[in-house]
């Protein structure tokens, strides 16, 4: 996988860091390869992470405990989820969250922003 990382979608990544989590399987050099992949695919305009692809991103690199508080991942994950709210699921948006609270994300303005979207979502939301 190392070999092919520069090829790799953001499903092929969100797939990856997913199917180790959820494992339990660390694996530094791999997870550094996908972070590195994910912070430039985040940061190309071009290219179009899907919700859940974001929710498992974040989700995979906090469970594991390889998402710093400030990292370029999380941050790049939070500026693409603002940009489509409205496409996330109760469940992608539950799991999103979780990943960046457990990763000890402190961007203030992201939390305020979900928070006011989601209150302003109607009860069946």
């Amino acid at each position: 996988s190392l070999q092919k990382m520069s090829s790799f979608s953001p499903q092929h990544l969100a797939n990856m860091a997913w199917s180790f989590a959820t494992l339990g399987r660390r694996s530094c050099g791999l997870f550094e390869a996908l972070e590195s992949r994910a912070v430039q695919l985040l940061a190309d305009p071009s290219v179009d992470f899907v919700p859940l692809d974001l929710a498992l991103c974040a989700w995979a690199f906090a469970w594991l405990d390889h998402a710093a508080p400030d990292a370029a991942l999380l941050r790049g994950i939070a500026e693409s989820a603002l940009r489509r709210l409205d496409d996330f699921s109760t469940q992608q948006l539950a799991n999103m969250l979780w990943g960046f609270d457990h990763a000890n994300y402190k961007e203030r303005r992201f939390f305020e922003v979900v928070g006011q979207w989601c209150c302003s979502r109607p009860t069946s939301w």
